[in-house]
């Protein structure tokens, strides 16, 4: 698979947005197309979760793992920065 594609997403650019490309799955913990995006946007999506294999089985388990310790954490300790792919629990 080709490792550079001019429809990756840059999270870097201003009119970048989780939101806009993709959804989170809470069952699955996968990040997915957003069904909802424009055509253009999905393809960008899935060539970026494909080329940077974001539902690689070990980033799935990373991301539920970040999820349950959010979940176990008392609301007061609760500091979004302190927590690994925070953009699941906004």
């Amino acid at each position: 698979m080709e490792r550079f594609s001019l429809e990756l997403l840059r999270p870097d650019d201003p009119d970048y947005s989780f939101d806009r490309y993709f959804i989170y799955n809470f069952a699955t913990h996968e990040i997915e197309v957003n069904p909802g995006a424009s055509p253009s946007d999905q393809s960008s999506a899935h060539t970026t979760i494909q080329i940077f294999q974001f539902n690689y089985p070990e980033k799935t388990t990373l991301r539920r793992h970040a999820w349950e310790r959010w979940l176990r954490s008392p609301l007061q300790e609760q500091v979004l920065e302190d927590f690994p792919f925070r953009f699941i629990l906004l």
